[in-house]
Formats: structure tokens, sequence, C-alpha cells
């Protein structure tokens, strides 16, 4: 019997197998969303390993993995995400030290000129405020670049993960498609990943701020 995708083209039979397991079996170990899955699992048969653009992987990363399951792929990507993130904010912070200083210094000098400046005196008053300003406008320079070379490789990461996720994915299910309490999704595992993802972001806060302090004395 022939079966069709939502685009009305021909996907297989009922009968066929997806590297030696039927595809109901496979159909029903995924359950969300399995037709997508099915179909890309079965284009890369042959291969060992593919690519192939997940956006929920993408966007949702270790979300996506608890929800299907993939708990140890899921805290290993924690912990690599928490490593690059102090890393890059340890080279931005590094590469931006001479920056950083200055305008610390910038605030230091301001605020040593308010506590001896009498206000009578509108326009010295003036003029420390126009610096003032200055200084905060480069602040705000300073921080879009940090934060700007501080996410751009958690983005590449996102990306190089989104494009291994199903592969990853179809591994998973050819791995523990026997046990059935591994198939389907959860999203009662979803809040682990949260409650887990703010664990890691607190300590890598924790580490950044030692990166800062000890950087810039």
């Amino acid at each position: 019997m022939s079966e069709y995708n939502r685009f009305g083209e021909l996907i297989g039979s009922s009968d066929e197998t997806l590297h030696g397991h039927a595809k109901a079996d496979v159909i029903s170990f995924i359950d969300n969303n399995n037709g997508r899955y099915y179909e890309i699992f079965k284009r890369n048969e042959d291969r060992k390993f593919f690519l192939n653009m997940n956006w929920a992987a993408f966007f949702l990363s270790v979300y996506w993995l608890f929800y299907r399951k993939m708990y140890m792929i899921g805290l290993i990507f924690i912990v690599v995400s928490g490593v690059l993130g102090s890393l890059t904010a340890y080279t931005a912070i590094s590469a931006f030290k001479s920056e950083i200083l200055a305008i610390r210094e910038g605030y230091e000098l301001q605020a040593m000129s308010f506590d001896e400046i009498s206000t009578d005196d509108f326009v010295d008053y003036s003029e420390m405020m126009q610096g003032t300003r200055e200084l905060d406008i480069q602040m705000r320079r300073l921080q879009a670049k940090i934060f700007f070379w501080g996410v751009l490789p958690m983005i590449i990461l996102g990306l190089l993960f989104g494009g291994v996720a199903d592969c990853l994915y179809r591994n998973h299910v050819l791995r523990k498609i026997g046990d059935p309490g591994a198939g389907g999704v959860s999203k009662g595992a979803v809040f682990g990943a949260l409650a887990l993802m703010f664990l890691s972001n607190s300590i890598t806060e924790v580490i950044n701020r030692f990166f800062i302090e000890a950087l810039i004395q």
C-alpha cells in the first residue's frame, strides 16, 4: 500500500523499512512531526553522516534536545556552550581591555571633578555633563561590540548544531528504537533543561565576573 506526504508526493509503502526497522516502528518512535523526520532519514539512509538544517534545533538548542529525549547530548551541549561563553567573554574583555580601562578612568575623573565643582559654576558644570554623556555613548558602543563578539560564536555554534541535529536525532532513533521509554517527546523535560540552563548561566556569569575583575585591575 502506497503512502504520500502532505504535498501528495509518494514517500513509500507501509511495509518499507529504515535501516532494518519497520517504517511503522520508526514513525511511532518519533511521534510528533514524524513525517518530516522520516522523509529526511529515508533520503539519507545510505549516509552515516549528513547535513540538514533543523531550525527548531537552531533556535531551541538544548530545549529541543531534551524535548526529543536526547539527554546526554543535551548535557554535553550545555557544557560546551557554557565553556564557549566563558572563553568568548575572556577573549572579548582581553581585546577591549584598553577601552574598558580608558572609559573607567574617564568616569573616575568625572566623579572627582563633580565632587570639587560648585553647581553655581554653570559653564564648567555643563561641560562636565557633556563629557559624561560622551562617556556614556562610548560605554554603550563598547558594550555593543563586546556583546556582538560574545554572541557571534554562539550563533555559529547554533548554526553548526542546527545543521547536524537531524543526523544526531537519526542516530538516536536507530540506537534507542528498541526502548519504548526512549521514544516520543517529553514536554516535561523542557523544564528540566530550563533549570539546567539557569544553573549553567549562573556559573558562567560568576566566571565572567572573575575574568573581568582579573583582567581590568
